[in-house]
């Protein structure tokens, strides 16, 4: 078994050859950043959390810029659809975050094909994370578990879902919507952002192959 010596020499060499390869290919840092991750995770079992939040302001949509998609909170079909595209899942994990007063909003397309989903979670509430405790106060929200259908991606179905659920919100009282991102998921945090989304906080978990525990690191960020 290497010791943790060597182990170290070798995780600092990948990462002096990570440097090396990004000087020769500067437009691919995204994709070399997300193997450099994926590395970490592997070796270090590192991974980072991000934690966005944003505002629950009313907005305008009278408006209909996509016409053929429609919003609303999922039906009984809809379940049924969620629960077999999340086959890893456990089978009661829809009825368990309905008895947790969860709601799961969807976009349909034409009226009748489900082409996306968010659940989000209102209220006072704790949520985990590799023994982050995140808390959530009363008047908040916390949205997790959103997903576009491969088919449906790159049409703004996502913005326009939440959208919806922003202005469901505010009519609610509800002051902010709180969401969590894991580091490698760049495309998830590009279309957050782009709905008005910024990052409050960077949460770091770090455990080591000799040390059976994590060790966490939070960076809050701050806004002038």
């Amino acid at each position: 078994m290497k010791s943790f010596k060597d182990q170290f020499l070798k995780l600092l060499n990948t990462y002096r050859n990570f440097i090396k390869w990004h000087k020769f290919f500067p437009g691919n840092y995204y994709f070399f950043r997300f193997v450099w991750f994926k590395f970490l995770g592997f070796v270090l079992h590192y991974d980072v959390l991000y934690l966005f939040k944003k505002n629950i302001i009313l907005q305008d949509d009278s408006h209909e810029d996509m016409k053929e998609i429609s919003c609303g909170e999922a039906t009984q079909k809809d379940l049924n659809v969620i629960m077999n595209l999340n086959p890893n899942e456990p089978k009661n994990f829809i009825r368990k975050r309905l008895e947790n007063k969860e709601i799961c909003y969807v976009a349909c397309f034409e009226k009748h094909t489900l082409c996306g989903y968010k659940w989000v979670a209102p209220g006072k509430r704790v949520f985990r994370y590799r023994g982050k405790k995140i808390f959530i106060d009363e008047n908040d929200v916390y949205s997790r578990d959103a997903m576009t259908l491969p088919e449906y991606r790159g049409r703004g179905i996502s913005s326009t879902l939440h959208n919806l659920i922003n202005n469901e919100l505010a009519r609610k009282g509800k002051k902010i919507i709180w969401l969590s991102i894991k580091g490698w998921n760049y495309s998830s945090q590009r279309a957050v952002m782009k709905s008005g989304f910024r990052i409050d906080e960077k949460i770091y978990f770090v455990s080591f192959p000799l040390i059976k525990r994590d060790f966490i690191f939070s960076r809050k960020r701050k806004y002038r």
